[in-house]
């Protein structure tokens, strides 16, 4: 069986196009060639006041170690310690800037305030808030800054 003329010209036409196209791909970036996270990265977290006012919270650094604490200041009496693997320290710094959280500006004083330290490429950022609203973005954050740390602590259901 023999192919008619036009279809043995097109033949190596279509072939190179049907390469060309398999490779695109091959250009993208994975978020963490996209978004590295800073090798200064440092999330603290958690809640501060009430009548003694003491703080409680976790650490999370660039390295995915994870540390709970609780004092007067933040890492103050380091209470556990665990590991976050790449991906999930990733995952974080993809949030965080997705949110723009290094600009954001909320500082709420009141007696009971949950907070965000980010620290990264040489900026620090705190935000405090003292309502939890499960539709602001800092709050999602918060949540997913707490789940994985917990996780990591076995502390799930605490």
């Amino acid at each position: 069986m023999t192919l008619p003329l036009l279809c043995r010209r097109c033949l190596p036409i279509i072939l190179l196009l049907a390469l060309s196209f398999g490779g695109c791909k091959q250009g993208e970036k994975t978020s963490a060639q996209a978004n590295p996270v800073p090798e200064d990265l440092k999330l603290t977290f958690g809640q501060s006041g009430g009548f003694a006012g003491r703080m409680m919270g976790y650490s999370i650094d660039a390295g995915g170690t994870v540390v709970r604490w609780e004092g007067k200041y933040p890492e103050e009496n380091r209470q556990a310690t665990s590991t976050l693997d790449q991906a999930q320290v990733q995952q974080l710094w993809d949030h965080a800037t997705a949110i723009e959280l290094l600009e954001m500006q909320e500082q709420v004083m009141d007696n009971i305030v949950w907070f965000v330290t980010v620290t990264a490429e040489g900026e620090s950022r705190r935000v405090t808030w003292n309502k939890q609203d499960p539709e602001a973005p800092v709050q999602q954050f918060f949540n997913a800054c707490m789940d994985l740390a917990k996780t990591a602590l076995g502390e799930e259901g605490r």
